[in-house]
């Protein structure tokens, strides 16, 4: 006898063919986050990503146009040492007083030239703003009047002081005489009224 195993069938005798649809609520909710979610997403990619690589980007082009602009100045200024030396040569921080206009220093170096050199020699002098301190040697008194008549005459000389005078012998002036004297000038324009 050979067994054969009973077949088991279904029982259910009703079929339900009706599908279970999804509602179109999960859909808007779907899409409403998924909109939600992109706009969020847009913000921070806005506002946290994009502006701050434009405002890096605008910080660069700021600081190469700055090292442009300070490379254009120190080649512009390369020569100033050598213009501040000529410059110095000519003119000098004591040559204003109080903001008045300074004496022009060729003036001043041809009054000597022209005035004191051919009456006496000069052992030292100083300018400083307005004042030419002169110490002049190998003149007498005589002479030292003489010049102090010839300096009121000069346009650019306000006024003469005279300090010491040591002329040793008043018969000849000897090498040891002196004068020392203070000029007070007229600043540059002051000439020409």
């Amino acid at each position: 006898m050979v067994l054969t195993k009973k077949k088991k069938y279904p029982s259910k005798t009703t079929v339900n063919l009706a599908i279970r649809e999804r509602s179109p609520r999960r859909i808007s909710r779907v899409v409403c986050f998924l909109a939600i979610l992109a706009v969020l997403v847009g913000l921070f990619s806005k506002f946290a990503v994009i502006d701050r690589l434009s405002a890096a980007n605008q910080a660069q082009a700021d600081a190469a146009r700055a090292q442009a602009l300070l490379n254009q100045l120190l080649a512009n200024n390369s020569d100033y040492e050598s213009v501040r030396v000529e410059y110095s040569r000519y003119f000098s921080a004591d040559l204003t007083e109080n903001g008045a206009a300074a004496v022009d220093c060729m003036e001043v170096l041809e009054l000597i030239e022209s005035r004191l050199m051919p009456r006496a020699g000069i052992s030292s002098a100083s300018f400083s703003g307005s004042q030419l301190s002169l110490q002049l040697v190998g003149i007498d008194l005589d002479g030292a009047s003489a010049l102090l008549a010839d300096l009121d005459d000069s346009p650019i000389v306000a006024g003469v002081e005279l300090y010491t005078a040591d002329a040793g012998d008043a018969l000849a002036p000897s090498a040891d005489a002196s004068v020392s004297m203070t000029i007070t000038l007229i600043p540059e324009g002051g000439g020409a009224q």
